[in-house]
């Protein structure tokens, strides 16, 4: 059954790309393409009935309220995909005129549609006719509440702005019909290219926009959070090596692009190493960079962090200084993996496969992963409650990459420039509650 819905969806897809073709050789030529038009409006139609019935996230309702704008052909699709019980026009007197075609087109009975008119712009009268609209469909209809939705994809913004605060209210859902193109040969959008989508429970959505400071959270460890993201999104390359030979003993390169001589740096390090030491001997200069055991080299746009313990010795080079956390962890990570194999680091000659183990419990203690390609573990996403905001909106991202073909999976450090578009958010903002998201699993590599 599915194999045939798609083949003819595919059939469609072809009507209406060879009669656009057309469109647009008769219209090169000055003639008349209206009756092409009708032809592609008839195979868009079909085309979309077809794809609501192939998307098993499609959600029927019964009772539907319209906001009536100057272009009908959205508003037909969403009663052909659905075949509600009742629908609720909310029209003004400029465009109640299209009402009779859409009438005619979806076969709607007159006792199954009631219509209310509405000045242009007056989002208080929208408000109120929304309420109208409910009132009709669920008193007189008998439809339940969790049934009836609002689609303000036409009409004035005035229009929208009313219905969104009366859908908030009356805690509806939202279906709107969107486009994924605008065909310049027609001055429209393009017919084949709607696809329906809703939103729902957005009041929920909205009040789980939880801000930062109404997070029983200090500022203190906001701030260090926030830059402990930043840390890991801008480390490049970490290099384990023995400090007595300079011998590189394992290694992490991010991103898969790099090309990077794990020996080359551990050599070059271990060199500047014996240099600091010597300069320090010989200047006896107390005031000279140096913190505990580790330094820094900054060169142009890149820093490398050099981390002495007793055996061993972690490089690190990256975009930026690293701020106090990812020191901390580092060097507990160091503390850790020290004692783990203090007895092969005793010896003269470390076998390198014995340190085979570091790049996992490096990533483990040090959330490195967020440099790594990843996927949304659907089942925590849906667990996670702590922003609903930030979960619906990496949600629907991440499902329209997707059925976009544009990624199946991607790089932890991308999503908040997401939450920054989508939210409004600031990067800080964005970087918290991303680093937020992948403590709590969301999520996990590939």
């Amino acid at each position: 059954m599915e194999h045939k819905l798609k083949e003819k969806m595919k059939m469609c897809e072809n009507q209406i790309k060879d009669n656009l073709k057309l469109v647009y050789h008769l219209k090169q030529q000055n003639r008349n393409f209206n009756d092409v038009m009708e032809k592609i409006w008839a195979w868009g139609k079909e085309k979309y009935i077809l794809q609501t019935k192939l998307d098993k996230d499609f959600k029927k309702y019964k009772g539907i309220i319209f906001t009536v704008g100057f272009r009908p052909e959205p508003i037909i699709l969403n009663i052909l995909a659905n075949n509600p019980q009742a629908v609720y026009f909310i029209n003004t007197k400029e465009s109640a005129k299209f009402l009779d075609r859409i009438i005619d087109e979806t076969n709607l009975k007159a006792s199954q549609f009631k219509r209310g008119t509405m000045p242009m712009d007056s989002v208080l009268a929208s408000f109120r006719s929304v309420k109208e609209g409910f009132n009709f469909l669920n008193d007189e209809m008998k439809i339940a509440q969790k049934h009836i939705a609002l689609d303000p994809t036409a009409g004035t913004k005035m229009m929208s702005v009313g219905a969104a605060l009366a859908t908030i209210i009356l805690d509806l859902d939202i279906l709107y019909v969107s486009n994924t193109k605008y065909n310049i040969s027609i001055g429209a959008p393009e017919p084949g290219k709607e696809k329906l989508k809703y939103i729902s429970d957005l009041k929920d959505i909205l009040k789980g926009d939880k801000l930062i400071n109404e997070m029983e959270i200090s500022e203190k460890t906001y701030e260090s959070l926030t830059r402990y993201f930043k840390d890991i999104s801008n480390t490049h390359l970490i290099i384990l090596s023995e400090i007595e030979s300079s011998v590189t003993l394992s290694s992490i390169k991010y991103l898969k692009t790099h090309k990077l001589d794990d020996d080359l740096y551990s050599g070059f390090i271990d060199a500047i190493s014996k240099f600091w030491m010597r300069l320090k001997q010989d200047l006896e200069f107390s005031e000279l960079k140096e913190s505990g055991s580790d330094f820094e080299i900054n060169y142009k746009d890149y820093k490398i962090t050099i981390l002495n313990s007793k055996y061993i010795r972690l490089i690190i080079i990256s975009d930026q200084n690293l701020g106090n956390l990812f020191r901390e962890k580092t060097l507990e990570l160091i503390e850790d993996y020290e004692k783990k194999h203090e007895e092969e680091l005793k010896e003269k000659s470390p076998k390198i496969s014995k340190y085979n183990d570091f790049p996992k419990m490096a990533k483990d203690a040090l959330d490195l992963q967020i440099n790594e390609e990843c996927i949304i573990d659907t089942d925590k996403l849906r667990q996670y409650n702590k922003n609903s905001t930030v979960k619906y909106v990496l949600k629907m991202w991440n499902q329209k990459m997707i059925s976009k073909g544009i990624f199946h999976s991607f790089y932890p450090f991308i999503i908040p420039k997401q939450f920054i578009r989508e939210l409004g958010m600031s990067e800080e903002e964005a970087c918290y509650w991303t680093y937020d998201l992948l403590k709590h699993k969301v999520f996990k590599t590939i």
